[in-house]
């Protein structure tokens, strides 16, 4: 009578559970499983025997996790490193090294020797007897050889083909992910690179562990944020101008004036604007603007009021330049009575100003009601920590409906 095959199972004390399971796999098989649980002492009889076994069995059954990944040093390893190290005296055919995963761990950064992820690998989720593994034990105790496709190092590792007829392999319910990895005072570096190792494997256990149709909507996903990132990566004045509806042309013009504005004084704002956009119009405006003040000492605070300023007008003159008038006096020489009576000679509906307050330092709009002297909406901005731009966009939003006069 031929002797059965035998099988060595190497596992990490963790995984004691589901190894008992693959050896009950195993033997239902009729395979011969050595587990040391059940047949090993201590001490050095018992490190010559693992030895003995290591060298004698027909196949190795690493079985690996997440419960290896986290270990750097355990027994479990010596055994690895002699069973890829039998390997080596072997026929590049022969089939040796049987890997079994029992969770999400994926294969191409698995913490194992090098001749592992030559070898084939079969997944049992917790241990659980699969119809491929089965189909592998069936191959085993016949006379034909339990070859399966190489691993990340020849062609690869896809599961053996079920038998026509044959139940598909179970999906593993239980999402298995690594644990998140110790650390170890003084060796910082180390462990941020562990953090990133653990956030690879965990992404990669997450999408295997997800269903066929979730992958698809991933990699969809993906397409698509890859499309638009794409269609966003152009010029910075035609990005602007897909933003505020205009065209690449008016979002041009007002970014170099504010890029000009960034230095020059409230005066020389009033005479670029006024030669950049023209403020002339026969009828009468809907908004009177006059250009935001402050201090002549404040350099930050004037470049700040310039800069919203002509982000504010520029949008507005460009949009609809017949409902704007701009005031052609700097804010810093002129006060609100008289920008408001200048307003009301034009007949324009509203007037727009603002002053950065050097107490505060914040800068203070203000839309009148042109007719009525009465404040229709007011907001402070911090001049630290604000962005122009954004500050522009917010008073813009808060402006009324401009009509073009008739």
């Amino acid at each position: 009578m031929p002797r059965r095959p035998s099988v060595f199972i190497s596992y990490a004390s963790q995984d004691r559970g589901a190894a008992r399971l693959i050896r009950d796999g195993l033997m239902a098989a009729g395979i011969e499983a050595w587990y040391d649980e059940n047949e090993l002492g201590g001490g050095d009889v018992w490190d010559q025997k693992i030895r003995r076994q290591i060298r004698e069995c027909v196949y190795f059954l690493p079985v690996i996790s997440a419960n290896t990944e986290a270990r750097k040093e355990g027994y479990f390893r010596r055994e690895w490193r002699l069973a890829a190290e039998r390997t080596l005296d072997m026929a590049d055919d022969v089939t040796f090294l049987v890997p079994i995963v029992i969770d999400g761990t994926g294969q191409d950064l698995a913490r194992v020797p090098e001749k592992f992820l030559a070898s084939q690998w079969l997944r049992m989720p917790g241990g659980q007897v699969t119809p491929a593994f089965q189909s592998w034990c069936a191959r085993v105790t016949s006379d034909e050889p339990p070859e399966l496709p190489a691993g990340r190092s020849g062609k690869p590792n896809y599961p053996p083909r079920p038998e026509p007829g044959a139940p598909a392999a179970p999906r593993d319910a239980a999402l298995h992910l690594p644990p998140f990895p110790l650390h170890v005072p003084g060796q910082n570096i180390k462990f941020l690179g562990d953090i990133a190792v653990w956030l690879l494997h965990t992404t990669v256990a997450i999408y295997r562990w997800c269903p066929r149709w979730a992958r698809i909507l991933i990699i969809l996903w993906l397409i698509a944020m890859g499309i638009k990132g794409c269609s966003a990566s152009g010029p910075p004045a035609e990005r602007h101008a897909a933003r505020a509806g205009l065209t690449p042309g008016q979002a041009k013009k007002i970014e170099s004036l504010s890029r000009t504005l960034k230095s020059t004084g409230t005066a020389d704002l009033v005479r670029q604007l006024t030669k950049q956009f023209g403020s002339d119009h026969d009828a009468s405006p809907s908004l009177y603007a006059v250009a935001f003040g402050a201090d002549p000492e404040d350099a930050a605070g004037t470049r700040f009021a310039n800069e919203v300023f002509a982000a504010v007008y520029g949008r507005l003159a460009v949009e609809n330049p017949a409902a704007v008038e701009l005031d052609k006096a700097p804010a810093d020489s002129r006060d609100g009575a008289a920008a408001l009576s200048n307003a009301r000679d034009e007949e324009a509906k509203y007037v727009l100003r603002g002053q950065v307050a050097p107490s505060s330092h914040q800068l203070t709009v203000i839309l009148l009601d042109a007719a009525a002297g009465s404040t229709t909406w007011t907001h402070d901005y911090p001049v630290d920590g604000s962005a122009p731009a954004a500050v522009a966009e917010d008073i813009r939003l808060h402006l009324p409906a401009l009509s073009s006069p008739p």
